[in-house]
Parts: structure tokens; C-alpha cells; sequence
């Protein structure tokens, strides 16, 4: 169904926020231009999808839509803090109007359904929660983003993955003496946690650094090697800065050479005009400029450091 990662990226004394996902849903196929990560009219927040469709797409929508009306929480005037507490009581008053809910398929089924992350002005810093319902107890659960154990750093990132293994599978899996790895196929989050881990170990010691943009080349690599049938498309970016602005970023695809730019997982066609920065996927430069059509179509702008 899905791969959405949420990081701090830090590059020398600056940090920022990122969110990254792929393209692809799949129902009676698969389509891989489906948006997965959304803005909001605050800037200073996101959302990254990562779940059920029945639940996280109208979640999500009824978020942004009460943030388009509600003067405290577009104007920021609300800190992402006190913003959460409003959705949680918007979440658990739209399960009121659902009938006939699907029965849960185990005890304690627990499914992740999309990512919460921006940047609290009141305590200037950024903040990644993830959001799971229990289909046993019929509630909500936030559960905000920690460390990667044994990396060191402020390796800040949460990882969403549909399908993913339930701790319950993975635990029984170990005491059956299976070691977890042999159902990463049909596991995307472990697939990209252990990619990542791996990624991080090949470059050093992380002690005193943060993340770059390794969440992003794990889901790059995944999604052009085909490794799981639920992994797709173009992949998305969404950043979030201190100043408390976000920004759409474009993304080369498949690469600079042979590819066009897609925006939020869809290829632009060659007469749209659509003002954003634009990210080589192989070398990381973004182009801070206007790309007034497809690259494979000599459309383009120069390409810079981030």
C-alpha cells in the first residue's frame, strides 16, 4: 500500500523537516500517481498518509479543512501542540458517524495510519507523531518519533509502512526461532528499517550529526528496485522549516536524464507551470526555480546545493 518516512535532516548547524513517501495504492491494481502527503493552509504542519484509506483520507481532510476555517489554527496563533489536541477530539467524534466498522481481524489489531509533523513555534522545535487506531479498543493512538536505536545523533524519523508485521507476529516469529528478516517481502516498514539502519552504519560514526537525506535514498532505491508490489511511483517530498514555512518539492523521476518532474507522486505534463524546487534524486542538489516543463522535454532550471 504505502511507504512514508518523517525525519529531522540536519545539515551543519541547520535543521529541517522532512516527510517522503511513494505514489502507489493499490485496490483492483495498482495506480501510482495517488497523493500521499499533504500541506496545510498553517505552513508550519503536514500530513503524511500511510494507512487504511477509509480512515486516513477523510481524517486527513476534515483536518485540513477545519484548519482552512479555523482563524487560531491557520494564522498559527494555535501551536502544533494544542493543534493535535483538536484533531484528536475531531477523530474521535467523526467514529461516531461510522456504522458497521470492519470487525478486527486479531486482538488488539492496531493499524498506523498517517504521520503529523511540524514545528512548534512555542517550544522551537520540531515534532513527528504517528497515528494508529485500535481496531479492538475503537481509539486513537500518538505516538511521537525517537531515535534510531543504536545510531546516536538526533536521528529523528518515523517509519510507516503498509503492509507491516504486527509486533505480535514479529515476537512469535522470534520465539519460533524465524528470524523477522524472511518476511520483509510483505513487511515494507521493516524492509526500509533495515535498509536504513544498514545505510547509516556503511557511512560512520553518526555521534554528533543527525540525519541528511538517507530516509530519502532508502525509499528512492526501494521504489526503483522494485522490491515490494506495494511500493510505487514517483516519490513525494514535503519539507517544514524553523521560519515556519513549507514547501512541495518536485522530484526528478526516474532520473535527470531520462525523466520529468512529478509533483506530489504525478509527472507534470509539458505545458504546466508549476513554481516549485525540483530534487535530482541521485546527486540530492535541488533547483530553486521555475521549471516551465518536462526535463526530457529541454525544460529545466539550474541545478544547486539544498
Amino acid at each position: 500500500m504505502t511507504l512514508t518516512i518523517a525525519w529531522v535532516r540536519s545539515v551543519g548547524d541547520t535543521e529541517e523537516l522532512c516527510i517522503a513517501s511513494d505514489s502507489r495504492l493499490r485496490s483492483f491494481g495498482s495506480w501510482d500517481v495517488c497523493p500521499k502527503l499533504f500541506t496545510t493552509p498553517r505552513d508550519d504542519a503536514a500530513f503524511g498518509f500511510a494507512g487504511d484509506t477509509m480512515y486516513a483520507y477523510p481524517l486527513i481532510l476534515q483536518a485540513v479543512n477545519h484548519i482552512s476555517l479555523h482563524h487560531a489554527s491557520h494564522s498559527r496563533a494555535l501551536d502544533i501542540y494544542a493543534a493535535k489536541g483538536h484533531y484528536m477530539e475531531l477523530f474521535k467524534d467523526m467514529l461516531k458517524y461510522m456504522s458497521d466498522p470492519p470487525k478486527p481481524k486479531g486482538k488488539n489489531e492496531i493499524g498506523s495510519l498517517f504521520i503529523f509533523a511540524g514545528f512548534s513555534s512555542r517550544k522551537r522545535e520540531f515534532k513527528i507523531w504517528q497515528v494508529r487506531f485500535n481496531t479492538t479498543e475503537g481509539k486513537f493512538e500518538w505516538l511521537p518519533a525517537g531515535g534510531m536505536r543504536g545510531m546516536g545523533g538526533r536521528n529523528f524519523v518515523t517509519i510507516l509502512g503498509q503492509p507491516s508485521m504486527s509486533q505480535s507476529k514479529r515476537s512469535a516469529a522470534i520465539r519460533a526461532g524465524k528470524a523477522p528478516e524472511v518476511e520483509t517481502a510483505n513487511d515494507v516498514k521493516l524492509m526500509a528499517t533495515n535498509r536504513l539502519a544498514g545505510l547509516l552504519k556503511s557511512r560512520g560514526d553518526l555521534r554528533g550529526r543527525g540525519l541528511n537525506m538517507e530516509p530519502f535514498e532508502v525509499l528512492r532505491d526501494l521504489i526503483r528496485e522494485k522490491a515490494s508490489n506495494h511500493v510505487g511511483g514517483p516519490p513525494q517530498l514535503i519539507k517544514i522549516f524553523p521560519s515556519s514555512s513549507s514547501v512541495v518539492v518536485g522530484v526528478l523521476w526516474p532520473n535527470r536524464e531520462a525523466g520529468r518532474v512529478a509533483v506530489l507522486g504525478r509527472l507534470l505534463l509539458p505545458f504546466e507551470r508549476l513554481e516549485c524546487p525540483v530534487l535530482d534524486p541521485d546527486s540530492l542538489d535541488v533547483g530553486m526555480h521555475l521549471w516551465p516543463r518536462a526535463a526530457s522535454n529541454g525544460g529545466g532550471a539550474e541545478i544547486g546545493q539544498p
